[in-house]
């Protein structure tokens, strides 16, 4: 049971290097990207929200910024592209996060064994 005493996701990241990005399953088109987690891992419910910022055809290639309920960014509508090594550890293979199972995660836990992380490295 991984639990993380201090909330090391409440600085905002800036756009080009966010906690974790994700793209819509329905169109490739809409991004989202996570710059900051209110909550623990294992504190999250229904109406925790992650303050994203996310892009598409929508808005014509620019940036929205506003907070977003982090069950409807994992409910299975966007999949799991990259992120910090820490939203891999305490989120996506946490079983005290509560939509750890959930399908946006799928593909990432099938293609990559649980000590392997799928990280992107910043120069």
């Amino acid at each position: 049971m991984l639990k993380l005493e201090k909330n090391i996701f409440k600085k905002i990241r800036p756009i080009d290097k966010p906690i974790a990005r994700f793209i819509a399953n329905f169109d490739t088109s809409w991004e989202v990207r996570v710059l900051k987690i209110h909550q623990l891992p294992h504190k999250h419910n229904d109406f925790s929200a992650w303050y994203t910022v996310a892009k598409s055809d929508n808005t014509f290639g620019s940036w929205e910024y506003g907070d977003q309920y982090a069950k409807d960014i994992a409910s299975g509508h966007f999949d799991y592209k990259d992120g910090e090594e820490d939203f891999v550890k305490y989120f996506i293979n946490n079983k005290d996060f509560p939509y750890s199972d959930s399908y946006a995660f799928v593909n990432v836990k099938e293609n990559f064994p649980k000590d392997n992380v799928f990280v992107r490295q910043y120069s």
